[in-house]
């Protein structure tokens, strides 16, 4: 069995790594790059590409000798990605999620990273195979300039990750038709201009990522239509969510928050409502949460610095959500976090 383990801090790094392993040849122009292997280990074609925005783009198609497996370190955070099946099958893991990934039955994941992870692709032996993956740095995107066109991404992403407060990170579930065309559709397009079809190619890739993730939503219309704020005015919420998810500790409150939006209480509601599934207040608490259990399970910090830390003001009181949420004391949990550590 092959396996190699490879930096994933940019899709160039990702297929140069592999070049460098299987003994392939790399080459970039643009913002293109490409990776071609033909030897004794596999007949395989990489073509990836990175956007200032934060999406990034990986195909890979081609057959292994033998079952290889390819672990790729992502040290970012914030990040969604989409993993589509073409051709062929795989096997895919993070942490103590596992999942088999079929052609045969059009399958697709989307999944959601706060933390950095190791993520493990395995290819089966002489089994031809075509895989996407499509990766958005959140911090990234959500800094954009160009807010205003991926509202509708913005809206998914904030309702993803909100996702992550109860728990649930992973998405499968059948790939979408415009995605699966999209995809071939780029290697038959004549690129004589290769700048400017990447940069259309990149408006395909955002709009498609955002009717995979619509796939997921149990309500995916009232995103787009059941709400009476307009645009800049959900982009400004949609800035205010990540900032108290950079910052849960600051001792947020509704006016502070009207005032920071120019919005009035019942839109600012309304917003999160929308974005989050969760009033104002409680999407505070649970992002307060989730941070104070990363801190527990992760740092050496006592209960108490936690607290204070992640913007906490009575131990009692979170001592008793954290238990509600957790099944255990936040002393216990610390303990038995030591314990796996």
């Amino acid at each position: 069995m092959q396996k190699t383990h490879i930096k994933n801090t940019h899709t160039r790094d990702v297929l140069i790594g592999i070049s460098d392993f299987f003994e392939g040849k790399f080459s970039e122009k643009e913002e293109l790059y490409t990776c071609t292997i033909e030897n004794t280990k596999g007949a395989i074609m990489l073509t990836g590409m990175d956007f200032d925005s934060g999406l990034s783009f990986l195909n890979f198609k081609g057959k292994f000798t033998e079952t290889t497996e390819i672990l790729l370190k992502n040290n970012n955070i914030n990040i969604i990605e989409f993993i589509g099946v073409s051709t062929g099958n795989i096997i895919f893991s993070e942490g103590e999620v596992s999942t088999y990934l079929s052609q045969n039955q059009n399958q697709s994941m989307v999944i959601s990273n706060k933390y950095p992870s190791i993520k493990s692709y395995t290819f089966a032996k002489n089994v031809a195979t075509e895989i996407s993956v499509i990766s958005l740095n959140v911090s990234m995107f959500t800094a954009s300039s160009n807010t205003e066109i991926n509202l509708s991404l913005l809206k998914l992403i904030c309702w993803f990750n909100s996702l992550q407060l109860s728990d649930k990170q992973l998405y499968i579930g059948n790939q979408d038709e415009d995605m699966s065309g999209l995809l071939h559709a780029f290697f038959v397009t004549n690129r004589d201009d290769d700048t400017t079809v990447l940069r259309h190619f990149e408006s395909l890739i955002r709009n498609a990522l955002v009717n995979q993730i619509a796939l997921f939503h149990p309500n995916a219309e009232k995103l787009e239509n059941n709400t009476s704020l307009k645009d800049d005015e959900l982009t400004k919420i949609v800035s205010l969510i990540a900032a108290i998810e950079e910052n849960p500790q600051e001792l947020y409150t509704i006016s502070m928050l009207c005032e920071m939006t120019r919005l009035s209480p019942a839109k600012l509601q309304e917003g999160f409502k929308i974005l989050c599934d969760r009033t104002v207040i409680d999407f505070i608490r649970y992002v307060r949460l989730t941070a104070a259990e990363k801190l527990i399970r992760t740092t050496n910090m006592s209960i108490a610095e936690i607290i204070y830390t992640v913007g906490f003001t009575s131990r009692s009181y979170f001592s008793k959500i954290f238990k509600n949420k957790y099944g255990d004391s936040p002393k216990q949990y610390q303990i038995k976090s030591k314990i796996v550590r």
